[in-house]
C-alpha cells in the first residue's frame, strides 16, 4: 500500500516537472504531401546534460514525451533528402507556456530569430526547406550556340572575315576610287606617325603575285647591315 501510493506520488511530481511537445509537418510548396518523408525521420531535442529522440508517426508529426521544464532546448530534424531549419524551442518553469524560434548552429544562444507560430493545439510547425540538392545548379552540357556567342569568337571571326574581304574590294574598286583611297589613307598614316604598311596594298600583292611591302623593308634591312658592318 505504502509503496504504490509512493511510486503515484513520483509519478504525479515526475508529470508535473516534465511536458510534451509535438512538432508537425505542414504542407509546403516545395512538399505538398508531407508523407513523402521518408519512415527513418526523426527529430533531437539537446540542451546541456539531456537530449531526447522522437521518430515520425503515421499522421507525419513528431511527439517528444517527458520533456524537462525550465529549459532550452535545440530542435534538429533529419529526412533523407530534405532540409530543415534548427528550431530553438524554450519550455516555462511549469510547462504550460512553450515558444519557438528559428535558429541556426552557431548562433548566439540569446539571439533568438524568427518567432514560430504554433496552432491552436499547441503544435509546432516544423520549417521545411527545399530538397537536399535543389539549391545546386546543374552542370550545362556543350552547347555551341553559346559558344559562338562567345565576345572572343565573334571578334575572332569578324577579323577573319575582314581579312578575306579587303584584299577582294580592293581588287574590284574602280581604279581611280583606289587611288583616292590610298592617298587619303597615306595622309592618315603621316599624320599618326606613318611608317605602317599598307595591310590592304600588302595583302592584295601578295595574292596577285606582284612586290609587296615586304621586299623592300627586307631589303631596306639588308642595306643597313653592309654599311654598318660587324661589331
Amino acid at each position: 500500500m505504502k509503496i504504490t501510493t509512493f511510486l503515484a506520488l513520483s509519478t504525479l511530481v515526475t508529470s508535473s516537472l516534465a511536458a510534451t511537445l509535438r512538432f508537425v509537418v505542414p504542407p509546403t510548396q516545395g512538399l505538398p504531401d508531407p508523407s513523402a518523408l521518408p519512415p527513418t525521420a526523426h527529430i533531437t531535442l539537446t540542451t546541456t546534460g539531456h537530449s531526447y529522440t522522437a521518430p515520425i508517426r503515421v499522421n507525419n508529426d513528431f511527439v517528444v514525451r517527458n520533456v524537462t521544464n525550465g529549459q532550452s532546448y535545440l530542435v534538429e530534424t533529419y529526412a533523407t533528402g530534405w532540409n530543415f531549419a534548427p528550431l530553438r524551442v524554450d519550455v516555462s518553469a511549469d510547462g504550460n507556456v512553450v515558444e519557438a524560434w528559428v535558429t541556426f548552429r552557431g548562433n548566439e544562444w540569446d539571439n533568438k530569430g524568427e518567432r514560430i507560430p504554433k496552432s491552436l493545439n499547441g503544435e509546432i510547425f516544423l520549417q521545411q526547406f527545399a530538397p537536399a540538392g535543389s539549391y545546386y545548379i546543374k552542370r550545362e552540357g556543350f552547347n555551341p550556340m553559346k559558344l559562338l556567342s562567345n565576345p572572343m569568337i565573334l571578334i575572332a571571326g569578324v577579323s577573319l572575315v575582314a581579312l578575306v574581304l579587303i584584299p577582294k574590294i580592293m581588287d574590284n574598286m574602280d581604279p581611280e576610287l583606289k587611288a583616292e583611297f590610298e592617298k587619303e589613307q597615306k595622309k592618315t598614316m603621316a599624320a599618326f606617325g606613318g611608317g605602317a604598311p599598307d595591310l590592304a596594298g600588302l595583302l592584295s600583292g601578295a595574292k596577285a603575285g606582284g612586290p609587296s611591302a615586304v621586299a623592300p623593308a627586307a631589303a631596306g634591312v639588308k642595306e643597313r647591315k653592309g654599311k654598318g658592318g660587324r661589331r
